[in-house]
């Protein structure tokens, strides 16, 4: 396996590149982020997003979305308490429609019996106007305003897009010759 890159973006030194692109991606969208900012049981998260319920965002090197699965178990074991993120190394398409982030995990009192994970879709939030994401099986609401009405409030991104997104912000990351 390749080591990762380390990578310089908005003053902080990245353990790599991929990790500087979705911190990009993040000021890109407007959702605040703080990078490596805890420690929890024995497991470092790579970012917080600081909503008003923080979301735990973990970044693995992952082609395709079914990949994602493989890296739950450290954050279920973690003692986190909230909603937790896991990102890929692109905006995922598993049916040719919706853009997909990552997988979206819930913990017990709002999945019954544990954490309960499902696709992350990007979604504008048609009441607080902010790019957002909700789950596409549990909780339907805006994570960047805690807005909630079923799902009357959302406004699915379209794939190209948020892949457009996510491609400036690799520019924005990209290795230059000094």
């Amino acid at each position: 396996m390749n080591e990762a890159i380390q990578t310089d973006y908005a003053g902080v030194q990245f353990r790599s590149r991929l990790e500087a692109t979705w911190a990009a991606f993040f000021d890109l969208v407007g959702w605040p982020w703080e990078y490596e900012p805890i420690d929890l049981n024995g497991y470092i998260p790579d970012f917080v997003l600081t909503f008003s319920d923080p979301l735990l965002v973990e970044v693995k090197p992952a082609l395709y979305y079914a990949h994602l699965h493989q890296h739950t178990n450290r954050i279920e074991e973690s003692g986190w308490q909230h909603e937790a993120l896991i990102v890929g190394a692109k905006v995922f398409d598993r049916y040719g429609e919706d853009p997909d982030e990552g997988l979206l995990g819930l913990l017990a009192e709002r999945a019954e019996g544990g954490w309960a994970w499902a696709p992350a879709v990007f979604h504008h939030c048609i009441r607080c106007h902010q790019f957002s994401l909700f789950s596409s099986d549990y909780k339907w609401s805006c994570r960047t305003s805690g807005c909630y009405d079923g799902n009357s409030y959302h406004k699915t991104v379209d794939l190209e897009k948020a892949r457009v997104l996510f491609n400036r912000a690799k520019g924005l990351t990209q290795w230059r010759a000094t």
